[in-house]
């Protein structure tokens, strides 16, 4: 189901779909029709499921983020569509410091096939792809979007991101065929026709999570005793190898991404390496979810289980309890230092925001506004301040519509804050 109107280029993909009476047999299938009804020979739309136009009765599209009001006399009528263009959206939190900014976790796309040698299933001379349209290469991702602005658009099917500037790449890109059990016929051309490509602006990517790990849960830390205040803790169940191509393990570990600038570190890691080493009952096996309750963070771990290599482990299914071991503030965790910077207010923004600073001993100051990509756009304030809270009005009429980062500087370190223009 299409969350907007979407006009697809003629295309069609072949499903290799074993049957007792046919080993062999095959489905053809196009972009968001049902299964096995052939190809499509010229260009097609694909009409948007809404409330006022529902498709076979659903009235919301796949891949998408929507929001709705529960205490509405119509709550299916008040469905709105926030974002769009995710292949399999699978967690989703709002920012701690920032109600307005909400994070997801994606999975990405990959080749589905099975073991051809069941006792060689890592190797990929006997893999056997099953069909559809075999991408490789495209990395888990964190998105953020902006809840009750502008429909944001992630780009699947037709675009996936950099993992290392976060920018869109189109699925053309010969990286996402560079498999050893893909060749040249294998490669994904675009699903979009021109006309409606021509339409859309892919966002940028938070932070890429990383290739085959299964991004799914996440939970931010809102707790001053456990640390790393608003960070995100996200669980990375696994590579779910050989049927999404991956013929070593990843993932299987749960890591901390910073909420302002999207780094990535390692928290808790299954440190194997072979199906032996990872999948012992004893140890956090594969993690699914994450949240915190008080100062403890709880880890749902699904246990032994790995259905690509038929294994299952019953009764190894346990939760986690994370927590400090010792009082250490926030200072020693989150690298903020203790002359803290308040979120600007409101954000997004029109005219003006309001940022404070609070200062608890008296030192040099440099407060400055930053377009996303760190260059300094505006500086608000030069000098020295004493102990006391520093109220800042940050103009905004003048600034562009987009993402900017408020950033203060004094002698203990620095602080930064997310502000967003909205004109």
């Amino acid at each position: 189901m299409a969350p907007v109107d979407i006009t697809f280029a003629p295309n069609g993909f072949t499903a290799r779909v074993p049957t007792p009476l046919d080993p062999d047999s095959n489905a053809v299938t196009a972009a968001y029709r049902a299964f096995d009804t052939g190809e499509e020979t010229s260009e097609y739309v694909v009409a948007a499921a809404t409330p006022n136009n529902p498709q076979d009765w659903i009235i919301a599209g796949v891949g998408s983020v929507y929001s709705f009001d529960p205490s509405a006399a119509d709550v299916a009528g008040s469905l709105v569509l926030e974002c769009w263009g995710l292949r399999n959206p699978f967690g989703i939190a709002f920012d701690a410091s920032n109600a307005s900014q909400l994070f997801i976790s994606n999975n990405g796309t990959d080749i589905r096939g099975q073991a051809g040698d069941p006792n060689d299933p890592l190797n990929p001379a006997t893999y056997v792809i099953q069909g559809n349209r075999p991408l490789f290469n495209d990395k888990d991702d964190m998105f953020e979007i902006t809840v009750g602005g502008v429909v944001e658009f992630f780009g699947w099917p037709d675009y996936f991101h950099d993992p290392v500037t976060n920018k869109s790449l189109s699925v053309a890109d010969a990286r996402f065929c560079n498999s050893p059990v893909l060749d040249a016929t294998d490669c994904a051309k675009p699903l979009f026709a021109a006309s409606f490509a021509n339409t859309l602006v892919v966002k940028d990517a938070f932070a890429p999570v990383g290739q085959f790990v299964s991004v799914t849960g996440f939970a931010p830390s809102t707790s001053t005793q456990f640390g790393y205040a608003n960070n995100l803790f996200v669980t990375e169940s696994g590579s779910f190898s050989p049927q999404t191509g991956a013929f070593t393990f990843t993932g299987y570990k749960v890591s901390r991404f910073d909420h302002i600038t999207g780094a990535k570190s390692d928290f808790v890691v299954n440190s194997g390496s072979t199906p032996e080493e990872l999948f012992v009952p004893e140890k956090m096996n594969k993690p699914v979810s994450t949240i915190f309750m008080g100062d403890t963070l709880l880890i749902v771990d699904l246990g032994v289980l790995e259905p690509g290599l038929n294994i299952f482990g019953s009764g190894t299914g346990k939760v986690w309890m994370v927590i400090r071991s010792g009082p250490i503030g926030i200072n020693d965790l989150s690298a903020e230092n203790k002359n803290q910077l308040s979120q600007p207010m409101p954000s997004p923004a029109n005219t003006e925001a309001t940022v404070n600073l609070y200062m608890d001993s008296p030192s040099e100051v440099t407060l400055a506004l930053l377009d996303e990509y760190g260059r300094i756009v505006k500086n608000l304030y030069n000098g020295k301040l004493g102990v006391g809270t520093y109220t800042h009005i940050i103009p905004t009429s003048g600034l562009a519509s987009g993402i900017y980062m408020v950033r203060s500087i004094t002698e203990k370190g620095s602080s930064m804050r997310k502000l967003v223009v909205v004109h």
